[in-house]
C-alpha cells in the first residue's frame, strides 16, 4: 500500500524538516510536523490499550510503536514493533505503515505491510478518524480479532492458505508459526 520511493522521499523530508525546525527555520513548511507534535501531545490520553509510541528525535515524522499481542488471541504474549512514517501533506495524506516485527498473519505481508481498511479508506475518512491514535486502534483490532477470509484481504498467502484450510494439521501449523513468532518478538 503505497509507493516504496515516495515513502523514503517522505521519510528524508521529515529528517530535512526536524533539522529545520531544530535550527528554528520557518514553521510554515512544517505543518506535519506541528500536526504531530499535536497527535503527540493528545496520543497519552487515546493510544488503546496495550500500545506505547516513541518519536524518532532525528526525525519527527518516524514514529514506532509497540503493540502487546491482545489478551485471548495467538498474539498474546508478544511485542510487535510498527513503524509509522508520515508525509509531508499528513494529515490529509495516510501514513506508510509496516511492522518491523516478524508476524505471521493473513492481513499482514511477509515484508511487514497491514492490510488496514483505515489507511484504504483514508481520503473518504472524517477528520477525527485520520489521528494517529484511531491508526493505533485499527492495528490493534488487526491483531484482536480473527482474520478475514476474504481473498482481497490477504497479504501474506501462505498465512492465509494455512489459516483457512479445511485440514487441521494445517490450521495446527499455522498457530505453531504465529506462536514462533510471538516468542521470537519477546528475545528481540
Amino acid at each position: 500500500i503505497g509507493d516504496w520511493s515516495s515513502d523514503v522521499c517522505s521519510s528524508d523530508l521529515g529528517t530535512q524538516q526536524t533539522a529545520l525546525r531544530k535550527r528554528g527555520a520557518d514553521s510554515a513548511v512544517n505543518s506535519c510536523v506541528d500536526y504531530l507534535a499535536q497527535q503527540q501531545e493528545r496520543i497519552d490520553h487515546e493510544a488503546p490499550d496495550g500500545v506505547s509510541v516513541g518519536v524518532d528525535e532525528a526525525n519527527v515524522c518516524v514514529w514506532v510503536a509497540t503493540i502487546f499481542g491482545p489478551a485471548e488471541t495467538l498474539w498474546d504474549g508478544g511485542m510487535f514493533q510498527v513503524e509509522l512514517v508520515f508525509p509531508p501533506d499528513f494529515p490529509d495524506a495516510p501514513p506508510y505503515v509496516h511492522f518491523l516485527t516478524s508476524i505471521f498473519h493473513p492481513h499482514i505481508s511477509p515484508l511487514g505491510v497491514p492490510y488496514l481498511r483505515h489507511l484504504i479508506m483514508w481520503n473518504h475518512l472524517e477528520p477525527k478518524e485520520k489521528s494517529v491514535s484511531s491508526l493505533l486502534t485499527a492495528l490493534v483490532g488487526l491483531l484482536a480479532s480473527d482474520p478475514s477470509p476474504e481473498p482481497a484481504t490477504h497479504l501474506n498467502l501462505e498465512a492465509a492458505s494455512l489459516a483457512f484450510s479445511r485440514s487441521d494439521d494445517d490450521k495446527k501449523e499455522y498457530k505453531k508459526q504465529v506462536k514462533k513468532r510471538v516468542q521470537r518478538s519477546m528475545h528481540g
